[in-house]
């Protein structure tokens, strides 16, 4: 078994765009938000928002937002702040106008609209919970249509206001939910130093609602790695 403690690398800039005026106060609010969804007062965040001045993207389209920017070669998904998110604490996160078959056979034909020649993919989400949908999503461990309701049962309308926004849920105020998602360490074990365990003291810190049971290391396993001190009664 090995045990590889990750280095804090420098974290992911999100950018972040505005179709209405940024006020301090809603600066203030987008950064407070994604920094309680970074777990942020418990440690260095994985990801951090930088929110850009562009007062010409005022009153403009989210799909025009996302060709002006592919226009200037910045391609990544962005956030982007409307009129609502002072209120809803929520923000769009803009993917991609590709119309590949890939995306287009997850969510059935898409929604055309008139004088639209792309579709624009995108999510209404809170925006704590906009970091860590951001790794699962980067990591390939969910799609976009995950996080956009009815996304894989409806055709996907890139005009829909998408509400309430998307949220997991999650406690993302206390250091248990940080545990929970916050992984410091990847470990590479056989499968004779792995369990299947059902124990709250350990379910209980793998995020909320927590699963029914987890893979963990055997005490034995554990305590040879160096995780943890020797256990009572370990053979």
């Amino acid at each position: 078994m090995v045990v590889f403690f990750q280095e804090w690398c420098p974290p992911w800039v999100l950018h972040a765009y505005s179709t209405v005026a940024l006020t301090p106060n809603l600066i203030s609010l987008v950064q407070h938000d994604f920094n309680v969804g970074t777990f942020a007062q418990f440690g260095d965040p994985s990801e951090v928002v930088r929110i850009n001045h562009r007062t010409d993207f005022h009153d403009m389209s989210h799909l025009a937002i996302r060709q002006y920017l592919d226009a200037e070669n910045f391609t990544d998904p962005f956030i982007l702040i409307d009129e609502h998110t002072a209120q809803s604490h929520a923000v769009w996160w803009v993917t991609t106008t590709e119309d590949s078959e890939e995306l287009t056979a997850r969510w059935y034909p898409p929604v055309t609209h008139p004088g639209e020649n792309f579709t624009l993919w995108q999510s209404h989400i809170l925006i704590q919970d906009l970091p860590y949908q951001f790794q699962l999503l980067s990591g390939g461990s969910i799609f976009l249509e995950d996080i956009i309701p009815g996304g894989r049962y409806d055709p996907y309308d890139p005009h829909d206001p998408q509400e309430p926004p998307f949220t997991e849920g999650s406690d993302y105020a206390t250091s248990d939910g940080a545990r929970g998602v916050c992984r410091p360490a990847v470990i590479d074990a056989n499968y004779s130093e792995i369990m299947y365990t059902a124990d709250p003291a350990i379910t209980h810190r793998m995020g909320k609602p927590p699963p029914q049971g987890a893979v963990a290391l055997t005490p034995k396993a554990a305590e040879l790695s160096g995780l943890v001190g020797p256990q009572p009664g370990t053979p």
